[in-house]
């Protein structure tokens, strides 16, 4: 069962890696880079170069803002489908440094924990899920509030 999630999660990613590369041809990070990644290495290969992109943009004007936001999502978007928690949640937290949008951070963190949930890593989920309600609870949206609720609860039920 664990093999064939990982395998969905790695069509999912190929997917929106395809579906991306399509709506923004123009953006790849680099003329080296503009190729189709196709194996989970790549993938993997593929978010670093976004992060190590990101990293090098000063960010003084709105289209490299609007760049740099674009590839750390797409990178959060690729650790996220690999399973690598510890890096989807550096890429979620580095999000702050390109958007002042609170709630769009703090729901990427949300997407970024939900690699626990697929490895039915309970106990860190719930722990996760209580540090973030601590630091967004009462400046972040309602639904996102629901959704940390939602997830707690159901990590504390399975483990």
């Amino acid at each position: 069962m664990q093999a064939r999630s990982r395998v969905c999660a790695v069509l999912a990613a190929a997917l929106t890696f395809a579906l991306s590369a399509l709506a923004h041809a123009d953006d790849i990070p680099s003329p080296t880079r503009a190729r189709h990644y196709e194996t989970v290495g790549d993938f993997a290969e593929a978010a670093t170069d976004l992060e190590r992109q990101t990293e090098a943009l000063e960010g003084p004007t709105a289209e490299e803002v609007s760049r740099g936001r674009a590839w750390i999502e797409r990178a959060l978007t690729y650790h996220v489908a690999l399973g690598d928690a510890t890096a989807a949640l550096r890429d979620a937290r580095s999000l702050a440094r390109w958007t002042v949008d609170r709630d769009r951070v703090a729901e990427a963190e949300l997407d970024a924990a939900t690699v626990w949930q697929r490895a039915r890593r309970w106990t860190e989920s719930a722990r996760f899920y209580e540090g973030w309600l601590r630091r967004h609870a009462r400046d972040t949206n309602p639904r996102l509030r629901v959704r940390a609720l939602t997830e707690l609860g159901d990590a504390r039920r399975e483990s």
